[in-house]
């Protein structure tokens, strides 16, 4: 077991060193404020109706990454909180963009896909 734990040491060492140093570049976000998020239904283990969302440390914590990313010289476009969407605040959920193409997601539950269709609008 021990050889096994060394080799793997060993390869991840030849494989850093292969990639040579890393160079920071800036990137493109985008960001819906979390004015309207909320936990209002349950789809996954990480939601729970009965626990409230502090709505004022989740202001806290989005602005302090927004304000990380252009700090660090990132562009983020901004897309306007609706209410009625508790999730846009999730943008990266809502697809992919590479060069030009842009690729919505196709939510499984009717909750997130109207959060799809507005990213749709949005974006393609």
């Amino acid at each position: 077991m021990t050889e096994y734990f060394v080799a793997a040491e060993e390869a991840r060492r030849i494989t850093t060193s292969r990639r040579g140093t890393r160079v920071p570049r800036t990137r493109h976000y985008v960001m819906t404020p979390p004015e309207y998020f909320a936990v209002e239904y349950a789809i996954n283990p990480w939601m729970d109706l009965a626990t409230p969302v502090d709505r004022g440390v989740a202001a806290m914590q989005w602005k302090s990454l927004y304000e990380t990313y252009l700090s660090l010289g990132h562009t983020v476009d901004l897309v306007s909180p609706e209410p009625g969407l508790p999730d846009m605040v999730y943008a990266a959920n809502g697809g992919v963009v590479a060069g030009d193409t842009a690729v919505p997601a196709r939510f499984k539950y009717a909750y997130r896909r109207v959060t799809s269709t507005r990213g749709r609008a949005i974006c393609c």
